[in-house]
């Protein structure tokens, strides 16, 4: 294990710490992909014969990289390359296809696309409406694309050769621009320069006792940014081994943690829920992790994790895609069920009301942050001043969510903003309407959103997709709310749908259904006479 550190803000950049690691810790193994192994040195190489291949194609410093492909050693290599050059790099969800993908890269505009050949036909079907786009790089077999767009093959980038290209950039320039996942609207472009990226890890890493004999487990999609905050960014700044997987596979979840002898284990959204689902099997704790880092991590859950699965300690957070993270956990410290940690060191966090007035422990208002260091933040939006003046008003960045802080200054996440909802004087969160109505054997997925009231308040509606092969009647599920809700929570109206509108990170898109509204095939309980018990 060899710790780089950083003495001064200047130092903190992301193409200085493979080579680092590959000058001091050259010959200890860090990236583990299937049946393949890197050194630190090995992989050093790796990144430099293909950053200098992009150098002859023309790639230059501040130039716009879009990356399509799926998790693999493949990745890794090209994203450092192009931190190497000081490029901007735009990871792109490998499920996106259509119009989303069109609108995203017509919204960053790149000049050069990364990508698998698999995504080929996807991308060729978009890129005509992308001209700014010259040159495409292919993981495989060049001929799954079909466009007039100089395409090579990555082998033959990374065989160009040429002198090697001397490390690009500053800690404040830019070294990825990530979209948001859109679930309030369009996806906007969040600026992430190089300190941002090297204070978030480290910040991340604070609380999660990392050791000398460490291994990081990763499994999240590398498009999104816990996959680099998580694993990979840790690893070259500790020096550390990481084991890697092409996806997520609850099946094969212990099997991937075994084989690597990761210790480090990181899961996010609904993953930890999924492999708690799984029948329980006499070796379930016979594995090697030691530290699960569980985004984000329900009440309850923590004690029956680490007693299932002989986890010695669980860790969460909270955080954005414009401050990651703002809250940690702290393995050393105990947490109180269903929190979300306290603030990281460089950012102060509070609640405020709808006037940005900073409100007192204990009540439930918009989370803010503020950064009290350099780089600690966002760089703002993509091409979008106004919207970044919007979130950043009043020297707080607004996240959109309402929380709570405790006395002892632990944050509990509430709900979205736009999801709380004001019913007979009381104030209702969507998620704890969900998280109830989920526990039904029949219901498959649920979202609940506000729908206008005659009174100026909010009616609460229920969209509910059913479990395969379930059958449950409206009334039935308005009897089972009115059973487990309280009065005022019981939703008036009930729609059955195939699915839920999502983003293609899975996320719901409630904006959406907010705009339905009621619908034809929408249930009324008062126009079907259902009473609720009082």
């Amino acid at each position: 294990m060899h710790q780089i550190t950083f003495s001064r803000p200047r130092d903190r950049m992301i193409n200085a710490l493979l080579p680092a690691q590959a000058e001091h810790n050259g010959d200890a193994t860090w990236l583990m992909f299937g049946d393949r192994s890197y050194t630190f040195a090995q992989g050093e190489a790796e990144v430099i014969a293909q950053a200098t291949g992009l150098a002859a194609l023309g790639l230059r410093q501040g130039d716009i990289v879009a990356l399509m492909m799926d998790n693999s050693d493949a990745y890794v290599f090209t994203a450092l390359a192009l931190a190497h050059l000081g490029a901007v790099q735009v990871s792109i969800n490998t499920a996106y296809r259509g119009e989303f993908l069109r609108r995203m890269l017509e919204d960053c505009a790149p000049v050069m696309l990364i990508a698998d050949d698999r995504y080929g036909e996807t991308i060729s079907a978009v890129l005509r409406d992308v001209p700014g786009v010259k040159q495409v790089v292919v993981h495989g077999d060049v001929d799954a694309f079909d466009t007039a767009v100089d395409v090579r093959s990555a082998a033959e980038v990374a065989a160009l050769g040429g002198p090697r290209p001397p490390a690009a950039g500053r800690h404040t320039d830019l070294l990825s621009i990530s979209f948001t996942s859109g679930t309030t609207g369009r996806s906007k472009g969040v600026m992430q320069s190089n300190a941002y990226w090297c204070n978030a890890a480290i910040a991340m890493a604070a609380g999660r006792d990392i050791r000398a004999d460490d291994v990081f487990h990763l499994c999240t999609p590398m498009f999104h940014s816990g996959a680099w905050l998580l694993n990979l960014y840790p690893s070259l700044i500790y020096g550390l081994p990481v084991g890697m997987e092409s996806r997520f596979s609850v099946g094969d979840y212990w099997s991937s943690v075994r084989r690597y002898g990761a210790t480090q284990l990181f899961t996010l959204s609904a993953m930890h829920m999924w492999i708690v689902a799984q029948p329980e099997l006499p070796d379930d704790a016979d594995n090697p992790g030691r530290v699960w880092t569980a985004v984000p991590l329900p009440p309850g859950l923590a004690d029956r994790m680490k007693q299932r699965f002989g986890i010695q300690a669980m860790f969460s957070a909270y955080g954005s895609t414009e401050a990651m993270p703002m809250t940690i956990g702290n393995v050393n410290r105990p947490a109180k069920d269903g929190s979300s940690g306290w603030a990281q060191v460089n950012l102060e966090v509070a609640i405020v009301d709808d006037d940005d007035v900073v409100q007192p422990p204990d009540t439930v208002g918009e989370i803010v942050v503020r950064p009290t260091a350099p780089d600690a933040v966002f760089s703002g939006y993509y091409h979008q001043p106004e919207a970044t003046l919007a979130t950043m008003r009043n020297y707080w960045l607004h996240t959109g969510d309402l929380g709570r802080l405790d006395a002892d200054g632990e944050l509990f996440f509430v709900d979205r903003k736009a999801d709380y909802m004001r019913r007979r004087g009381e104030n209702i969160s969507s998620m704890e309407v969900e998280q109830v109505v989920c526990r039904h054997p029949a219901v498959a997925m649920a979202a609940v959103h506000p729908v206008p009231a005659e009174d100026s308040e909010d009616e609460v509606k229920l969209c509910v997709v059913l479990a395969e092969g379930a059958e449950i009647d409206h009334l039935e599920l308005a009897k089972y709310c009115d059973q487990n809700l309280p009065y005022f929570v019981v939703p008036r109206y009930i729609e059955f749908l195939d699915e839920l509108p999502r983003t293609p990170t899975e996320r719901v898109q409630k904006h959406l259904l907010r705009e339905r509204g009621v619908t034809p095939t929408t249930w009324d309980a008062q126009a079907a006479g259902f009473t609720v018990t009082r």
